[in-house]
């Protein structure tokens, strides 16, 4: 997982998902984010950050946006279930004699493990978990 500060100055065009919305670009400070997958509860606390004058954090983990800080204020972050994650990484074991379909599916649950560890990493900072 990455952190990028600096004043979150524009955020380009998106598209609506189901759980997340994609940022075409996202400028802060003098680095350009490009193709940023943002979970809903995140997008209050980016749309604080791209209206504050004061430097923000974003934390990132791959192409997500796992963490936000805005000023001095705390970080607010987003985890992805563990029970889906359970779930996903049964099913996706159970079809791996269907095609190797299985693990296709294994490599997806070992990205959203990514994004379930790197919100672990923030809330042992002391950051609050958006809901």
């Amino acid at each position: 997982m990455k952190s990028v500060q600096g004043v979150v100055s524009m955020l380009g065009y998106t598209l609506v998902r189901r759980k997340v919305v994609t940022y075409s670009v996202i400028e802060i400070g003098d680095q350009n984010l490009t193709d940023i997958a943002v979970p809903k509860p995140l997008i209050r606390y980016l749309i604080r950050a791209s209206r504050s004058p004061e430097d923000s954090v974003l934390y990132v983990k791959g192409r997500r946006l796992v963490g936000v800080q805005v000023g001095g204020d705390k970080i607010y972050y987003y985890r992805p279930s563990l029970l889906l994650l359970a779930f996903a990484t049964l099913v996706s074991i159970m079809l791996i004699p269907v095609f190797g379909l299985g693990l296709y599916l294994l490599w997806h649950c070992m990205k959203y493990w990514g994004y379930v560890n790197a919100g672990n990493m923030l809330s042992a900072q002391g950051a609050v978990r958006t809901k």
